[in-house]
């Protein structure tokens, strides 16, 4: 395959596995079970300012991104991808989907929802054209203070967590649907899943660094 279509393939798993993710982020939100770490203070940041979840989504990134300077990061086309697309999709498909599911949608779509999140994440890494804003601060961490990558992808959810519980309240995360019995299952099953798919959606032709250990 030619150096350009090979480029051009790369770009477009790049975008379409950021898009992917965004809605996977958004049928989660919708089942109203448990979220993410992260996205409980995206939903949080939501509710103080009235700004949309994607936009939240979008302005989070952007301030982990200028973490980056501390850390000696070197970014690429797909960080900048990671900082915007995720939150343009995720806003995109929460207009699309009904305000309010019964009861049997919720429980039976938190599974496309994971697998949506994971799949788009690993597709969008496997273009290997620059990591995402919080990936990029994770491995940071990692190379340049001698971690190793689950203690530091842990406490980076957790600080996150409290932050969000402390942005709700965690009475409320609970009430709303923020905080649920799915958080948990999402944090134990969605890493390992995305290091899983990571290399087997990465093209054969590609070359770069290897996959990270999610």
């Amino acid at each position: 395959m030619r150096l350009s279509a090979r480029l051009g393939l790369r770009l477009l798993q790049m975008f379409a596995g950021s898009a992917i993710m965004g809605v996977g982020m958004a049928v989660l939100v919708r089942c109203s079970l448990g979220l993410m770490p992260w996205d409980i203070w995206h939903m949080g940041l939501s509710e103080k300012t009235g700004w949309t979840v994607g936009v939240c989504i979008q302005l989070t990134n952007a301030v982990v991104l200028l973490g980056w300077l501390f850390l000696r990061v070197r970014p690429g086309v797909g960080t900048i991808c990671g900082v915007l697309v995720p939150g343009w999709a995720c806003d995109r498909a929460l207009e699309l989907f009904p305000a309010v599911w019964d009861q049997w949608t919720r429980l039976a779509m938190v599974g496309p929802g994971a697998a949506l999140f994971a799949g788009g994440t690993a597709f969008y890494l496997a273009a290997n054209l620059g990591p995402g804003p919080r990936d990029g601060l994770m491995t940071g961490m990692v190379q340049r203070y001698g971690l190793r990558i689950w203690p530091v992808r842990a406490s980076i959810e957790v600080v996150v967590l409290i932050i969000g519980l402390l942005v709700v309240g965690a009475g409320e995360t609970v009430r709303k649907g923020y905080l649920g019995w799915t958080t948990l299952a999402l944090v134990l099953v969605v890493p390992p899943l995305i290091g899983y798919l990571k290399p087997r959606l990465t093209l054969a032709e590609q070359t770069g660094a290897p996959p990270l250990a999610s």
